[in-house]
């Protein structure tokens, strides 16, 4: 009896699991406040606890939270982000710290962030800068395939993750100046290494000629 018990745990756990999924599922996140803690330690960045099951409340957090976040009436942009992360314990929870994971992402001060705005011969004009992009779609595109393909290889996961954001951020052009510099940097660090060095190098070529 006991071993049928014990076996049975696993079993209800996870079907609990799989409801608690569903509610979440059903909630609309765009019209709900979302949580999220501010920390200055060697540089400023957000933690946003998200529990376990609630995919589509992550799903709002990682839309939420990809570009500008706004603390105590000043702006933020964010820089790099981390998924998934193991969670730190607040006073605030109410439950065990295993049934949570956390979303993480740095951030800079900008009091007013300049959009680098991804359009066919688009003048972009902001903060005393003019930004004249002569848009190439189809060097866009192929910057699209050079960091999927970047992204398919054994790289670094803190890598993998500014590519991401980038593909993300040009797929929503919203490219900003400090992105293109991220992902360069990344880029060049990738070009250093034999297996990426011809692609990597593609990559940074097109991304010069397209976000000077």
């Amino acid at each position: 009896m006991i071993y049928l018990v014990c076996a049975l745990i696993p079993i209800i756990f996870f079907m609990i699991l799989i409801l608690l999924g569903y509610i979440d599922s059903k909630i609309d996140y765009s019209k709900k406040s979302i949580c999220f803690y501010f920390y200055n330690d060697n540089g400023f960045y957000i933690r946003v606890p998200c529990l376990i099951w609630q995919y589509n409340k992550y799903q709002a957090i990682q839309s939420r939270f990809s570009e500008v976040i706004e603390y105590e009436n000043r702006k933020y942009t964010v820089t790099a982000v981390m998924n998934s992360q193991p969670h730190l314990n607040l006073p605030s929870d109410i439950l065990p710290g295993f049934l949570y994971k956390d979303f993480i992402a740095n951030v800079e001060y900008t009091q007013n962030p300049i959009p680098r705005t991804i359009t066919n011969n688009t003048q972009v004009i902001g903060n005393n800068n003019t930004v004249i992009i002569e848009q190439n779609e189809t060097h866009i595109t192929k910057i699209t395939t050079y960091i999927n393909k970047l992204l398919a290889e054994n790289i670094d996961d803190v890598d993998k993750q500014c590519l991401e954001l980038f593909n993300y951020k040009l797929s929503q052009h919203a490219i900003t100046p400090n992105d293109t510099n991220r992902v360069v940097d990344v880029l060049n660090k990738l070009a250093k290494c034999a297996p990426y060095a011809s692609l990597a190098s593609a990559t940074i070529n097109l991304i010069k000629s397209v976000l000077p």
